[in-house]
């Protein structure tokens, strides 16, 4: 089954040489992704081994993510993906298909959309002549600013959902919480809590980085945040869709 997941940059191999990208536009995607703490189109892989991928799709958005771990090796150590497993079954030919369909497909703009935005132009600048390329500069230019803003405000929200629900856990006395269960469950506990957020393989890989890690920190961890912290692989995004199920 294919299945979406986070997955360690540096166990990802690429049969394509960095040097054949554009690397302005590597440091570029490699910015955005370390502002939002995501990479909007997911890498395709096929799984060779526990922790070992070969890369399928997304060349340029591999090396950004390498270029986001040399930035800041500690947020950017693993990147999303979707991951074809070791022992799959159904037709690869077709999965790649997929891919280079989209790929070949033009990206629609409604035309109510485009009304808006032409009338959003005409408010800021009526005098604008729309053959003259600065028109088309300042629009983008617009678009990108409100793109990054939003962008700002999610990574915003999400922290903000993360802490709430971090005092939550907290003040809740009644029943047993996420931190406890990392303080206690065994590996096929752990397996289970995290394969409500994350797949199979994923869950399991998870699990024994907790085990691991709660060993070196003499088994105790003192909120969620040391959690994250100590586990491999463990992003804040995955602790925030357990808390959330926990609710």
């Amino acid at each position: 089954m294919i299945e979406p997941g986070d997955v360690d940059v540096k166990d990802i191999q690429c049969d394509r040489q960095r040097s054949e990208f554009d690397e302005n536009k590597i440091d570029e995607l490699a910015s955005y992704i370390l502002e939002t703490g995501t990479l909007v189109k997911p890498l395709l892989l096929k799984q060779n081994t526990f922790d070992s991928y070969t890369l399928l799709d997304g060349y340029l958005e591999y090396y950004a993510a390498v270029r986001a771990r040399e930035r800041d090796p500690r947020q950017a150590e693993t990147v999303n993906a979707i991951v074809i497993p070791i022992k799959f079954d159904g037709n690869l030919d077709a999965v790649l298909n997929q891919v280079k369909l989209i790929k070949a497909s033009p990206i629609n703009v409604p035309d109510q959309s485009r009304k808006n935005q032409e009338n959003l132009s005409r408010k800021n600048d009526k005098e604008t002549d729309k053959e003259n390329p600065s028109y088309w500069i300042t629009s983008f230019e617009n678009r990108l600013a409100n793109i990054q803003a939003e962008h700002h405000e999610n990574a915003l929200d999400v922290d903000r959902r993360l802490r709430s629900l971090e005092k939550k856990e907290e003040n809740d006395k009644n029943k047993v919480s996420l931190l406890v269960a990392f303080n206690t469950f065994n590996e096929d506990k752990l397996i289970r809590l995290f394969s409500q957020v994350k797949g199979k393989q994923e869950s399991q890989k998870l699990a024994k980085g907790v085990i691991n890690a709660r060993e070196k920190e003499e088994n105790q961890f003192f909120n969620c945040e040391h959690v994250v912290d100590s586990v491999k692989g463990l992003s804040d995004r995955t602790m925030l869709k357990l808390m959330e199920k926990g609710d």
